[in-house]
């Protein structure tokens, strides 16, 4: 098991039954695509694409990103302020420290801890990214 196949498990499993039948896939199909320990039935690249798109869930092209030494950036709606993006960034900012606390209470860290964390930290990027654009758009305005 990766961080990629955790991480389309998890997106998958906030109600699979209705995500299948969005995707027009037969539930049982989807369950086998997205079983971690099932190494032959895998979703299809499209498949991927449509549940993300679906579920507008795009920790697994995160994770994919990061294994590849990258990261994505996304757009920050426009009527973000600054105020705003800053507190969602100290939100993220604790959710990462409370991952990484509960990851670490038994003094082992397992795979699927390690991409709880992961996800966390990416969750922290992306809201550190929106402050940036929502500091970038105030250049040049009276505050």
């Amino acid at each position: 098991m990766d961080g990629l196949d955790l991480a389309i498990y998890q997106t998958s499993h906030v109600d699979l039954p209705a995500l299948a039948k969005a995707m027009g896939l037969n539930e049982q199909s989807l369950r086998n695509k997205v079983c971690l320990t099932n190494e032959v039935a895998k979703l299809s690249v499209q498949e991927w694409r449509s549940m993300m798109l679906i579920t507008q869930d795009v920790q697994s092209l995160r994770v994919m990103a990061m294994d590849l030494g990258m990261q994505l950036v996304g757009q920050a709606a426009d009527s973000t302020t600054v105020l705003d993006a800053l507190l969602s960034f100290n939100k993220e900012q604790g959710d990462v420290s409370l991952s990484i606390q509960l990851a670490f209470q038994d003094n082992h860290l397992s795979e699927r801890e390690c991409a709880k964390v992961r996800g966390e930290i990416n969750e922290a990027r992306h809201a550190l990214d929106v402050l940036e654009q929502s500091i970038v758009a105030k250049v040049g305005e009276k505050i």
